[in-house]
């Protein structure tokens, strides 16, 4: 814009020209102005004098150069034929700038240099970037091919683990199965363990046992039995050589100790005879010895829980005795607290 300022239209800036090539100058200056503005009016502006006030009102106009207004100017009959910005309204156009080049080659050459050093240096990074790129893409693909790997290592497991969790479901049913027959079994195994009791105890009630009865070698320990139990029950002396089955000594031999020696009788009431005459046999005492019943391990854990209470009674002036392994006082037996 600074060159619409130091514009001019009058004839003196075209010495050569006619009035009308003048106004065809100015004109086409006009033309280039415009052009130069682009968009800054969005309408085209006149170039005739003829123009309406109201539409030259849109693009005021600029105060005249000090050559446009000079004395020569304003007395110029091109001048006032052409007529002024401020008579007419026309804007003047804008003087043809001409550039040169005023960049020294030593700053040329120093900038192509430079630009061909960042050219080389980009060539470089981008060729590492590709390196690494291609290197990337090896390990990820070294990466995809183990994880894909993986993957199927981890379904084959999932398989496996499938096939583990169905064989343990299978198991599992077969435990509750087991766990069912063996409760069963335990029940059946108690019922049978406390029969089996019972009739070991029915069988030893067939039984006693001598204690304190001289262990020599080469001995006849029925013999000797029968003549104990004959001194004990005299009246069924006769009976008893039929009425003893079978007489041997309990467990292996030792040093220095005596063993027992178990009776085992055909007859249940001659066995219960001699039983009831023993608890007062002079000649058992005499002789240190003493005649007991033959019982189960649990009967005598029984006896042992029982015999406080059984003491007592006896202290007491009461009735109290065992058979087998219940207790009885005065007729009403007894448990174990």
């Amino acid at each position: 814009m600074k060159g619409y300022a130091n514009a001019t239209t009058d004839a003196s800036a075209f010495p050569n020209s006619s009035p009308a090539n003048v106004q065809e100058i100015a004109s086409s200056q006009n033309s280039a102005l415009l052009a130069n503005m682009h968009d800054y009016l969005g309408a085209q502006l006149p170039t005739g004098p003829s123009q309406e006030p109201e539409s030259i009102s849109l693009f005021p106009p600029l105060p005249l150069s000090p050559a446009a207004a000079s004395p020569e100017a304003a007395a110029s009959p091109a001048a006032s034929s052409l007529g002024t910005p401020t008579s007419a309204g026309i804007s003047p156009a804008p003087k043809q700038m001409r550039f040169e080049n005023t960049i020294p080659p030593d700053i040329t050459t120093t900038m192509l240099s430079e630009f061909n050093a960042l050219k080389l240096l980009l060539n470089e990074r981008a060729d590492t970037t590709q390196s690494l790129i291609t290197k990337n893409s090896v390990a990820i693909a070294e990466v995809r091919a183990e994880v894909q790997e993986n993957t199927n290592q981890l379904n084959a497991l999932k398989l496996t683990l499938d096939q583990t969790c169905g064989e343990l479901l299978l198991l599992k049913d077969r435990v509750v199965d087991l766990e069912t027959q063996s409760s069963a079994v335990t029940k059946t195994v108690a019922v049978h363990a406390s029969r089996l009791s019972l009739l070991e105890s029915y069988s030893r009630r067939w039984n006693l046992i001598l204690r304190g009865l001289e262990e020599k070698n080469q001995q006849d320990v029925r013999g000797e039995a029968i003549r104990v139990l004959q001194r004990v029950l005299p009246e069924a002396r006769d009976l008893l050589p039929d009425a003893v089955d079978t007489v041997h000594r309990l467990g292996p031999r030792r040093p220095d100790t005596t063993r027992g020696v178990i009776i085992q009788f055909a007859r249940r009431h001659l066995r219960d005879e001699i039983w009831r005459a023993a608890k007062n046999s002079v000649f058992l005492k005499t002789n240190n010895m003493k005649l007991a019943e033959d019982l189960t391990a649990e009967d005598r854990e029984k006896r042992r829980r029982l015999w406080p209470l059984i003491e007592k009674a006896r202290k007491e002036n009461k009735l109290a005795f065992f058979r087998g392994s219940r207790a009885f006082v005065d007729g009403t037996e007894i448990f174990p607290p």
